[in-house]
């Protein structure tokens, strides 16, 4: 994804897991963040609590889906869309 995403121009800062996408966050915005939601050091559902935190306005994509490679729910997904809500209020 990194190299697709870097070839039509975007900038692209990877991180190895959960933590080290924190703290890149807290160093600098980003428009879109793309996490797992099983990581290591920090779920994903944490990395986008970060996210919003740093920017209510930053859209985070979290993938959940078990068969690439996270174990996420129905109970994931609606913590994840409850933190969303909760960082960007209507309007």
């Amino acid at each position: 994804m990194v190299d697709a995403l870097e070839a039509v121009g975007h900038d692209i800062e990877a991180a190895a897991s959960g933590t080290e996408g924190i703290d890149a966050i807290h160093q600098r915005p980003f428009d879109l963040v793309i996490t797992d939601l099983r990581l290591p050091g920090a779920d994903g559902l944490t990395v986008l609590a970060a996210a919003k935190e740093q920017s209510p306005h930053t859209e985070v994509v979290v993938d959940y889906r078990p068969w690439i490679g996270g174990n996420g729910g129905r109970r994931d997904e609606a913590r994840g869309l409850r933190l969303h809500h909760k960082a960007v209020p209507d309007g």
